[in-house]
């Protein structure tokens, strides 16, 4: 993932053994291309303006996030790769070096050492945590 100064999401790549998925950012048509079996396909939309990509196999996506927050942003709209699906997060600080986070349905929980480095996110409906 690139981001800009304002760690907005310029760019976006991920592949897989199955394929690849990149996401061009641009306004007002940003562009989305998938790579499946060799075959290549785009489709053009538009991404959320202030949107954030939260992939679910990246601990870090949470961390840009919470940056944001501190950046003063509370409410996102969101990309999700795997899903290929805009929604919404919305994050609240419940204390020192807590948060609550609300990704669409999902509700989780993360934790910052006294550095702001992300080091635990639990969901707590689907019992899983991951810490560093």
């Amino acid at each position: 993932m690139e981001l800009n100064a304002k760690l907005m999401p310029i760019s976006y790549e991920v592949s897989n053994p199955e394929g690849k998925l990149r996401l061009n950012i641009a306004s007002p048509v940003s562009e989305l291309q998938t790579v499946v079996g060799g075959d290549t396909s785009s489709v053009d939309f538009r991404f959320p303006d202030g949107g954030v990509i939260l992939d679910n196999n990246f601990f870090h996506h949470y961390l840009i996030l919470l940056y944001r927050v501190q950046m003063g942003q509370t409410s996102f709209p969101v990309f999700v790769p795997q899903d290929k699906s805009i929604g919404s997060a919305v994050v609240r600080s419940t204390g020192p070096r807590t948060y609550d986070l609300e990704i669409g349905d999902v509700k989780m929980q993360a934790t910052t050492d006294a550095d702001g480095s992300l080091i635990k996110l639990t969901v707590p409906a689907a019992k899983v945590v991951v810490e560093r």
